[in-house]
Formats: C-alpha cells, structure tokens, sequence
C-alpha cells in the first residue's frame, strides 16, 4: 500500500515537471516527502474534528498504530459513516472485521510517525494560541486599569477645582445673611423698637461690617431720659 502510494506520487511529480522518468535518485527523501503531502491532503474538504479525530485515537502516545472500533466512532459522535469512508477510499486508514466489530486502523507504519509529528505540531499551536490568549487578557487588564486611574485622576483633579468655589459660595451665603440680619436690626433700632438693645446685638457683628461696636455715653442716655419724661 504504502509502495503504490509512493510511485503514485513519483509518477505525479514526472507529470509536473514533463520528464520522461521518475526521478528515484533520492527516493528515500522524496518518498517521505510524499507520504507527508499525501496526510496532508487527505483531510481536504473534511471537518478539523475528523483530522483531530485521526491524530488523538489511530496512534498511541508514541506513534504506534491503534485500531480504532467503529461503533465508538458512532457513539461517542467523533466522525460520521461518510467521513470515515472517504479516509478509506483516500487510502488512509482500511477496514478490519472482528468478531466483536469491525475497526478502522492507519494502513502503515510510516503514516503513523507523520501522524505523530502532526499531533506534536498541533499541541505546540494549541499552546502558542493558549499563551497567546492569556497575554491579550494580560494586555486588556492593565489596559482597562490604566484607563480607569486615569478617569480617578481626572475625577479627582475636578472635586478640586470645585471645591473652593463650593466652599467660596457658602461664604458668600452666610455674609449675605448676616449682612440681611444687621439691616434688619438696624432698621429696628431706627424704628425705636429696640432702643439700647442693639447696641449688644450687633456688637458680634461688627467685624463682619467692617468698624467696632461704641457704647452709647452716659451723660447722653441721660439727657435722652430726661427729654423722655418732659
């Protein structure tokens, strides 16, 4: 079988190049070379489940040829009837009755080594791709904390410069109040309705306004008492 592929694809290459012979002064390379295309073209038109299927149950850990049954294939839904069939027609793997069921199994040792170093190769891809993915995680993480310090900072940056114009408006507020407060006082005091009270009411206030509270003198209280009672 695996001689008839062989020449098979001798003869392909001679057909290629327009040479009236095969080319057999390298026929160890250019065999294994053949053998490796052949595996890598069986699979085409054909799911990745199917080719994964072929490297992780045809062979042992070690590149030894399994013989796989075919009523695990159906249950355990690892390829359908027709996708088996077509690896049998390709030539990659034939038939075998048992008494317990019929099983599939690579028709050669050498496709068993290729298909050893296409596992090989699958898992260090799986890998690659596994490390890959974890780096881009690593990547949009601190990303995504880059930006969110940043958005604190800015947040932050901006409570500042609100602040002293918060704490500007309250100032404000309460000297306008205070400021309402004395004139309503004063105009009290102008009134008569608090004679010689205001004088102690307002004395607090003073600094707000800017001079200091006089007491009234006394010869003038007097001489106001004395008018009263006329």
């Amino acid at each position: 079988m695996l001689l008839s592929l062989i020449c098979s694809g001798l003869n392909a290459e001679r057909l290629a190049d327009k040479k009236p012979r095969l080319k057999t002064d390298n026929l160890a390379k250019e065999g294994s070379l053949i053998v490796e295309r052949f595996y890598d073209t069986v699979f085409t038109g054909l799911p990745e489940s199917v080719r994964d299927f072929s490297e992780q149950c045809l062979i042992t850990t070690d590149g030894v040829r399994l013989p796989y049954p075919l009523r695990s294939i159906a249950t355990e839904q690892l390829a359908t009837a027709e996708q088996i069939q077509k690896l049998i027609d390709k030539r990659l793997i034939h038939r075998e009755n048992h008494e317990d069921g019929d099983r599939i199994e690579l028709v050669h040792d050498r496709l068993a080594q290729i298909v050893l170093q296409r596992r090989q190769a699958g898992a260090q891809r799986k890998q690659a791709l596994q490390q890959q993915k974890i780096r881009r995680r690593w990547v949009i993480g601190i990303v995504t904390v880059f930006i969110a310090l940043i958005v604190f900072a800015g947040l932050m940056f901006d409570a500042r410069q609100q602040a002293p114009k918060a704490k500007t408006k309250a100032q404000q507020a309460w000297l306008d109040a205070t400021a309402m407060r004395l004139a309503a006082e004063g105009e009290s005091m102008t009134s008569g309705a608090r004679f010689g009270g205001t004088n102690k009411g307002c004395s607090k206030y003073w600094p707000v306004i800017g001079c200091r509270a006089r007491p009234i003198p006394m010869k003038l209280y007097r001489l106001n008492t004395a008018n009263t009672l006329r």
